[in-house]
């Protein structure tokens, strides 16, 4: 709820009553299952589909709206109505497509629309402790995943024999997933600077880089080491 303070305060700054977030909305919601987060005159609102509405109800302590049990029921339409109902003539966004921007603005009644230009950046200079400490987080899940690869490194196993095994491990000490696919390149693969992890068998002799990242709580690391494989 922090983050909804410094939006809030953010907007009342700039003489804005509304924001609608949708490329950002994990940021304020604190779930992946919403596909927009709404702030309407300091009341926060998450819109998400019905099919991710227990989830997104179990993760977040935000009223949630549900949409799409109807073929027709898009999020343009949802959240125009919520808008036309509730008389808003104005509300910023951060990131939208131009068709979305032109069905908003026909279902909520000709609404004026604000960009919020470098929203995300604004927001992100600031970080509270809990934030510094799940960004620790993923940086000590990679370097488990370092640790296990270190060990792995050897004639015989396929690079994606390893990296799928540094994924297993990264997994087990609490990574919600993985930024990018893991990258094992060895020998002449090595040389590629975004190299993807093959069926090919470490050789003696060769160099073996691994690219690794983990994810917790939104927020991602990257590491990379290369090995020598004598």
């Amino acid at each position: 709820m922090e983050r909804i303070g410094w939006l809030e305060r953010e907007l009342e700054e700039r003489g804005w009553a509304s924001c609608l977030v949708l490329k950002h909305q994990r940021y304020f919601s604190g779930t992946s299952a919403g596909t927009a987060f709404l702030l309407k005159e300091g009341d926060p609102l998450l819109f998400c589909s019905e099919m991710e509405a227990e989830r997104a109800r179990r993760e977040t302590r935000l009223p949630v709206l549900p949409y799409g049990s109807e073929p027709s029921e898009e999020l343009s339409k949802v959240v125009g109505k919520v808008l036309r109902e509730g008389r808003i003539r104005e509300v910023a966004y951060d990131e939208a497509s131009p068709s979305f921007l032109y069905k908003l603005k026909k279902e909520a009644g000709g609404i004026g629309l604000r960009k919020f230009r470098n929203f995300f950046e604004k927001f992100c200079e600031r970080k509270t402790k809990r934030e510094i400490e799940w960004m620790k987080k993923a940086a000590n899940i990679a370097l488990k995943g370092l640790r296990c690869a270190s060990e792995l490194v050897e004639e015989g196993r396929s690079e994606r024999e390893i990296a799928a095994e540094v994924e297993y491990e990264m997994r087990k000490a609490g990574s919600e997933g993985t930024p990018f696919p893991t990258i094992v390149a060895s020998g002449r693969n090595s040389l590629l600077p975004h190299a993807t992890s093959t069926s090919k068998k470490l050789r003696r002799g060769e160099l073996v880089v691994v690219d690794l990242g983990a994810s917790y709580r939104g927020y991602s690391s990257d590491l990379t080491r290369t090995f020598a494989l004598s």
